[in-house]
């Protein structure tokens, strides 16, 4: 409660410069004031101007890739404008590429909003409102241009181009594929912002055009029951409604979870009962993930927690960044911030790790004066931490194993054929981490698979564990002393016991396997007659999919006429290109020498090694379908990564110019495409029982774009 006799009192300031006599006027004339001074009553403006602020900052990119992009976007999407305006032919723009990137920054001066035209397709995905929003100005960015002043753009022709024109091409493009040859099926689901269960469905095949192997998004189905029978149900489906044979699928890969890769009722074990002799491998990188994961877990318990709280205690506070950043100044380190720690990112642990390693003495003198002020957010729990001996040679020793496997598992998150490398890295990396623990002896003679790294006979001495160079001249500069040192080497130990456990379990490391024998899709290696294999036999009948056994004979034969080939040369772009250009050889009569061997090997390489495409996939869902625009349907979404994914095949990615096909020219120009939006709109009437004038509105609200 105010008491407001014994409080000094001071005269408002909305009133402070208002004579006393206009006061009394207007409370006699109850006449409504004009004179007052113009206050604000709240911060919203601020607010706006911060949120212009946070989308302008996700935009920023090199000058030159900029002007790349704007250029390819600008041609492709004028050429579909001037077909919408019924004009005949595609005329590109009068800036030539090699002119775009040496123009001045002046000569887009007057509309800066340009900038982001192309980057916006290439990078957030967000097609229909960002061009909308940018092509509005695209006079006089192009004052000069006579096909920019004809640029007219609105939302719904825009949102029909994209879905129904560019989204729809790119589907059917890829079903036709899929019909006609072989391809092998990579699948996950995840759970949308909008707490949506998709199925993403990304199918891995030979591109005869880019003669290499691409992965490619074919479509994402919503998922209705999650179970492996629920999911087999609606991938198949999908197959059967686009007429795509199962029998065109010789390779499957997901993560690892039971619903995909179950033995007894997982979805593998489904899709193996309708296409026997199909090849299934589990994500390689997930597998490297769970690896480290679970040796982890033999670790002491605080250095879970230890990394967790260092990772999280600077990511509440501005301020606690700006004051670690002074100390980082004061030690000279440089300012990297300390990355979260999140079980769903596969290298996130040796990231966290490396960096905290990095910043130790701007942490440790952060923590210090930190721990005396803070009580409530566990600064003086880490700052024990850092100070307990051991703490930082426990890191040092992780540092190197993990980044052993994190090595791994960025090499095979390429989209590119990498399974015949798979064999030799993994064991090369294996051997290396029994090394640190398994008697020398035992190492020269055993094979790798042969050795049980289970048997403690077969360990070394705790002073004869090999636990890294920077981790073994920190024992000798700082001393743990004995007991410490004792029960330190004894953590790292059932480490690298448990790590091997998980390696061997999880990958196959027989000498003479499957995957050990794909190591011959090297050239180099097939070539070589005192390296490669006589016969292809052992290999081909592991892949009754992708050869029957009635063609083994002319394989074979094919096979052997080969290593003994003297005038074919190693010379290629990809593995993939090599072998399927085998076919274009021919002998004197010009009839072709290789058949069955290029078809064979080609297939071998569309076989997968990792899941890492399908989590791109999720990756750019969560760019379309933010927070901001949580309302667009699942099929919306999808066609926009299609449009995007489109574009980028089309040469976008590498700075060519996009340039529309003619047959979705001709579909714009003859109002096919219009007549596709029209017939999506009245299906959604049918199905959601709303107006066509509110599925309109919908469609082309720009919070949902």
């Amino acid at each position: 409660m105010i008491d407001w006799q014994n409080i000094q009192q001071t005269e408002p300031p909305l009133t402070r410069r208002v004579l006393s006599e206009y006061i009394i006027s207007l409370i006699k004339s109850k006449e409504k004031p004009s004179a007052l001074p113009d206050f604000p009553c709240h911060t919203q403006v601020v607010e706006r101007n911060i949120k212009l602020v946070t989308q302008a900052s996700k935009s920023v990119t090199s000058s030159t890739e900029k002007r790349k992009i704007q250029i390819a976007t600008f041609d492709g999407i004028c050429g579909l404008n001037k077909a919408c305006q019924n004009d005949t032919g595609l005329i590109r723009t009068e800036y030539a590429m090699e002119d775009e990137i040496s123009l001045e920054e002046e000569r887009f001066s007057e509309v800066e909003s340009f900038e982001y035209l192309g980057t916006t397709i290439f990078n957030t995905v967000s097609l229909e409102l960002e061009l909308n929003e940018r092509l509005k100005n695209t006079n006089q960015a192009f004052h000069d241009s006579e096909i920019g002043k004809k640029v007219s753009l609105k939302k719904t022709k825009l949102s029909y181009i994209v879905q129904d024109g560019i989204a729809y091409y790119e589907k059917n493009y890829h079903y036709d594929v899929c019909r006609n040859q072989e391809f092998s099926l990579l699948i996950d689901e995840s759970t949308d912002i909008s707490v949506t269960q998709i199925l993403a469905v990304v199918v891995r095949f030979f591109d005869e055009k880019k003669l290499d192997v691409v992965d490619a998004l074919l479509d994402t189905i919503i998922v209705e029951n999650g179970s492996a029978q629920g999911l087999y149900h609606a991938v198949t489906a999908l197959m059967q409604e686009k007429n795509i044979p199962l029998s065109n699928i010789v390779g499957f890969g997901s993560d690892n979870c039971s619903t995909m890769m179950g033995a007894k009722s997982g979805f593998q074990t489904l899709l193996k009962k309708d296409v026997p002799g199909i090849f299934v491998m589990g994500c390689v990188c997930h597998s490297f993930s769970l690896c480290s994961s679970h040796a982890v877990k033999l670790l002491p318990p605080f250095l879970e927690s230890f990394l967790k709280n260092v990772s999280s205690y600077f990511s509440r506070s501005s301020k606690r960044l700006n004051d670690f950043r002074s100390i980082q100044d004061t030690v000279k380190v440089a300012p990297h911030k300390i990355p979260k720690l999140a079980q769903t990112r596969w290298l996130s642990r040796g990231n966290v790790i490396k960096v905290i390693l990095e910043q130790w003495d701007a942490l440790l003198l952060y923590f210090q004066t930190e721990s005396k002020v803070d009580l409530v957010d566990g600064a003086s729990g880490i700052y024990k931490t850092m100070n307990n001996r051991g703490s930082k040679h426990m890191l040092v020793f992780l540092d190197y194993i993990l980044q052993k496997v994190n090595s791994l598992n960025t090499e095979f998150q390429s989209e590119h054929f990498r399974l015949h490398v798979l064999h030799k890295m993994v064991s090369l990396e294996y051997a290396n981490i029994l090394n640190c623990f398994i008697e020398d002896d035992i190492m020269a003679s055993f094979r790798l698979s042969e050795i049980d790294i289970m048997n403690k006979k077969c360990y070394k001495k705790l002073d004869e564990l090999y636990l890294g160079g920077r981790a073994m001249a920190l024992l000798r500069k700082e001393p743990l002393g004995v007991e410490v040192e004792k029960t330190f080497k004894t953590d790292c130990l059932n480490f690298l016991v448990e790590l091997s456990r998980q390696i061997k379990q999880r990958f196959s490391l027989h000498e003479d396997g499957v995957i050990a024998s794909l190591s011959i899709l090297d050239p180099a290696l097939a070539l070589d007659p005192a390296k490669s294999p006589t016969s292809l036999v052992k290999l081909a009948i592991s892949f009754p999919s992708i050869i029957p056994e009635k063609e083994m004979n002319d394989l074979d034969d094919e096979w052997r006429s080969f290593r003994n080939s003297k005038d074919i040369t190693p010379i290629y772009n990809s593995i993939p290109e090599f072998w399927y250009k085998l076919r274009n050889i021919k002998d004197a009569l010009g009839i072709p020498k290789f058949e069955k061997l290029p078809c064979f090997m080609t297939n071998l390489t569309i076989l997968p090694h990792s899941s890492a495409s399908v989590e791109r996939v999720f990756s750019q869902v969560n760019l379309v379908k933010s927070k901001n625009t949580n309302s667009l349907k699942p099929y919306s979404v999808r066609d926009k990564l299609l449009a995007k994914q489109a574009i980028t095949r089309g040469g976008f990615s590498s700075g060519d110019t996009w340039e529309p096909a003619s047959e979705l020219v001709k579909d714009v120009m003859d109002g096919i495409c219009h007549k596709r939006y029209q017939k999506r709109l009245k299906d959604l009437q049918d199905s959601n029982k709303v107006t066509l004038k509110e599925v309109s509105e919908f469609e082309n609200d720009p919070d949902l774009l």
